[in-house]
């Protein structure tokens, strides 16, 4: 996922200030993601096994694919490669798209994560009519908006009538049986990217109208700063709630806060892909609300963006936790692998930079790719994925 979501960054940051070697970057992360065999296994690369056209999670566990990783690594295909005005990639994001939905279920829900093993010991028709219900945006949210997009380009309407089926029952359980992950503040941040392109694709009241909820209900937590405020939901739903004890905490995920009200917003999890996807809802609807919000949002990551003379990879990055109310980079550093001072290439730096290179350039990805050449040859796809 942050190989193509690095792509994807510089390939835009060519658009902003032209740079060879920007181009070049991009390419070279984008032919190794897809032409490399770091991501793949031989299920993975053969068309006649379930898993084919999947990316795995890292060269350490190629078989083990989350629906969530899959989709970053589309966004950031789609994007990377739209922007370098590169075609070579199209057929193996189209497979991409294909492979996530075709192992997902009737319902339109896939789980947070498959091993290559148990998606091959069945066939992909057999997944298909799975009956799996987990409404946990997280994990599940971003493949729905790319069924989205690529419905819009090639008029396919399974994609759609899965994409829908899984929003009604995803938005009936909100916010009570919602399965959070280290906060629902982050739920709702990956909510809104489907509900903006459900009304790109299919402009209703009630689509209008779910929008708006998970927008109004994040951004009552938008302070004057235009920071984000982290927020815990119901207990018993939550993955990773905060530490109750010192012998609790540094073992697995945890949030970085410890009560609702903490001064605390979340680069890694929660505000970097909110800027993203309220710059998509705030762009497909014009709504004055969300692009004020757009504009408070990205004036509060220009100005906690971090600056080192002394240390070169931390000159502009984002670390995960902002106090904005002591203004300055401090919260719960209770999680095992990502803490309060954790930055991230891809799912941190990518998808802030990248909104802002949106945001100069008065657009979204929708709009920008709104001409891609991805869904021309799905006829010869579907041959050979969804064959009957």
């Amino acid at each position: 996922d942050c190989v193509s979501e690095a792509a994807m960054t510089f390939a835009m940051a060519n658009g902003i200030k032209e740079k060879g070697q920007h181009k070049e970057t991009a390419r070279n992360l984008l032919d190794f993601l897809f032409n490399s065999n770091a991501f793949k296994t031989p299920e993975s690369k053969d068309p006649k096994m379930s898993s084919y056209g999947l990316i795995g999670w890292a060269g350490t566990r190629p078989s083990r694919y989350y629906g969530d990783d899959n989709a970053r690594v589309l966004l950031g295909s789609i994007l990377g490669s739209q922007a370098l005005g590169d075609t070579k990639w199209n057929t193996q994001i189209l497979e991409l798209i294909l492979a996530n939905f075709r192992t997902s279920g009737e319902k339109g829900f896939r789980s947070n994560a498959m091993n290559g093993s148990d998606i091959d010991e069945k066939t992909w028709q057999e997944l298909m009519k799975g009956q799996i219900v987990n409404p946990a945006p997280h994990f599940e949210s971003w493949l729905w908006a790319n069924y989205l997009w690529l419905y819009d380009k090639t008029g396919y309407q399974p994609l759609l009538d899965k994409v829908k089926t899984a929003i009604e029952i995803t938005m009936a359980n909100y916010p009570e049986n919602w399965i959070w992950t280290n906060g629902i503040q982050q739920e709702r941040a990956r909510m809104i990217l489907p509900l903006a392109w459900l009304v790109r694709a299919e402009d209703t009241k009630q689509h209008r109208e779910w929008l708006g909820m998970i927008c109004d209900d994040l951004l009552k937590n938008q302070v004057a700063s235009g920071a984000l405020r982290e927020e815990l939901g119901e207990g018993s739903k939550g993955k990773y709630g905060a530490r109750k004890s010192n012998e609790h905490y540094g073992h697995n995920e945890a949030p970085v806060i410890h009560t609702n009200g903490d001064p605390l917003a979340d680069m890694l999890y929660t505000s970097n892909f909110a800027f993203f996807a309220l710059n998509e809802a705030a762009q497909a609807t014009k709504n004055p609300k969300y692009l004020e919000a757009v504009d408070k949002l990205a004036d509060f990551m220009v100005r906690i963006q971090s600056t080192s003379t002394s240390r070169q990879d931390l000159d502009g990055c984002w670390f995960r936790a902002f106090d904005y109310q002591n203004w300055e980079y401090y919260g719960s550093n209770a999680d095992h692998g990502w803490g309060a001072w954790g930055t991230l290439t891809g799912w941190t730096q990518s998808f802030i930079t990248t909104t802002l290179a949106l945001k100069l350039q008065e657009t979204s990805f929708w709009e920008m790719t709104k001409d891609s050449k991805i869904g021309s040859d799905i006829e010869v796809v579907w041959s050979n994925m969804l064959p009957g």
